[in-house]
């Protein structure tokens, strides 16, 4: 019963890793074509009315947008990996690779964040989220070293 249950582990695990691949193909794609728009966009109003967006907001949040959109196919590469060491290795401690990725996701939204606009309540929540996650990351790099940290 144990091995018919790890097969339909391993198969579900295919099958998310076959889907998360074909989205991340899309996704860069997707990514890359806004980029390559929004910066043709913003030469074409530079010209006319300096560095200013069309609705007026600065460039830098355009920016802000792309480092966004990066880490997020970034989180979403992180995940692909996790999902195939975690079937190549069955006996990894995959409680690290989970870290890794909520760290990656939670800095990514700390960096979209709106600080003027944001309560201090949750700028403060968002700090100590931060400081535990990387805490306990630390704690597991240096007390249960991976196979992947010694190369």
């Amino acid at each position: 019963m144990k091995k018919y249950i790890h097969g339909i582990k391993k198969y579900a695990l295919y099958c998310i890793l076959i889907t998360l691949s074909i989205l991340l193909i899309y996704s860069v794609g997707e990514y890359i074509f806004v980029v390559f728009r929004s910066i043709i966009r913003h030469f074409l109003n530079a010209i006319g009315n300096g560095l200013l967006h069309k609705e007026g907001t600065l460039i830098l949040i355009v920016i802000q947008q792309f480092m966004a959109g990066a880490l997020l196919l970034m989180v979403l590469i992180e995940l692909l990996e996790s999902i195939y060491y975690y079937i190549k290795h069955d006996n990894t401690l995959y409680t690290r690779i989970v870290l890794e990725i909520v760290l990656i996701s939670v800095l990514r939204h700390v960096i979209i964040l709106d600080i003027a606009h944001t309560d201090y309540m949750n700028v403060i929540g968002l700090s100590l989220l931060v400081l535990v996650i990387g805490s306990f990351y630390l704690i597991f790099k240096k007390y249960f070293p991976n196979k992947l940290d010694q190369h």
